[in-house]
């Protein structure tokens, strides 16, 4: 869907996130992260950055001269600033989070549209808005707190058909199940 101003849209999605943990909804976390991860190493295969997945600032990639107007990254910084210490958003998503602000000053630009490949950020701010979060370690990636996944390398996730819908109805009754194995989806 196009807004006509992509930076506030994002901007006001992040803000509008509870930042709370939805723990019964990790298996829609789950698939939006491994969605994101996928997305993400399309791009950075794309963009020959590969070195940098998953945690890839795109809009850089594409043109490093525009970034998010200072306005609207200090609204970003105050508004993380008062949700103090015990929020769910470590550094590292902080920032993942920032370089989707960044993507849509890009959109806004109209940067993107030379690119046959999908809205990166999409999953991942879904994924918050849905009450999920997620950590990286040594031995893999801590989801919600609730699930995990193992660490694995940008090629594992290199493929063009995505894992499984992002409609919220579909994600909704994914949650709702007692059980779920994540499937590519057929188109």
């Amino acid at each position: 869907m196009k807004h006509e101003n992509e930076v506030l849209h994002t901007l006001n999605r992040l803000l509008a996130v509870q930042w709370k943990p939805e723990f019964a909804r990790f298996k829609s976390h789950k698939i939006l992260l491994i969605e994101y991860f996928r997305r993400s190493a399309l791009w950075a295969k794309t963009l020959n950055a590969t070195s940098e997945w998953p945690i890839l600032d795109i809009a850089l990639h594409i043109d490093p001269t525009i970034r998010a107007a200072e306005t609207v990254l200090k609204i970003w910084h105050e508004h993380l600033a008062r949700l103090g210490e015990n929020h769910h958003v470590p550094r590292e998503m902080e920032y993942l989070l920032e370089c989707a602000l960044y993507w849509a000053t890009t959109k806004d630009r109209l940067l993107t549209q030379s690119f046959d490949l999908p809205e990166p950020y999409e999953p991942i701010i879904l994924m918050y808005e849905r009450g999920g979060f997620f950590y990286r370690s040594h031995e893999g990636i801590d989801i919600t707190s609730v699930t995990a996944i193992s660490r694995m390398n940008w090629q594992a996730y290199d493929r063009d058909t995505p894992y499984d819908s992002l409609e919220i109805s579909e994600l909704d009754r994914i949650d709702s199940e007692d059980s779920y194995t994540i499937r590519k989806s057929e188109g």
